[in-house]
């Protein structure tokens, strides 16, 4: 079969990864195959949201990547947002002022 052949995809999700995973929600006897195909279908929908982020991101003409832009995307195709990751403009000033503060 295809999936077994492609070795590259064994470095980007593991089939024990996948393995490890799928058995913390209770499924415990996931055949290789199986997981060979839910790597691919993850590294498919990981590569779909980078590709969506960088749109925000470059729509916006940043070069910095922000929780927002990553929020955006997942709205976009439909998926739950994150929270706790986005910074309000007074925290990002907070937080900048502390670092510029100590690298002096």
């Amino acid at each position: 079969m295809f999936l077994n052949s492609n070795k590259k995809m064994d470095k980007i999700f593991p089939k024990d990864t996948i393995k490890n995973t799928v058995y913390s929600i209770g499924i415990t006897n996931l055949k290789d195959n199986a997981a060979d195909a839910l790597a691919l279908d993850a590294k498919y929908r990981i590569h779909k949201i980078i590709q969506e982020v960088n749109k925000f991101m470059c729509h916006s003409k940043r070069t910095k990547l922000t929780g927002e832009d990553i929020n955006n995307a997942l709205r976009v195709i439909n998926v739950d947002p994150l929270y706790g990751f986005t910074l309000t403009l007074d925290q990002e000033k907070i937080i900048s002022r502390c670092v510029c503060e100590n690298t002096r």
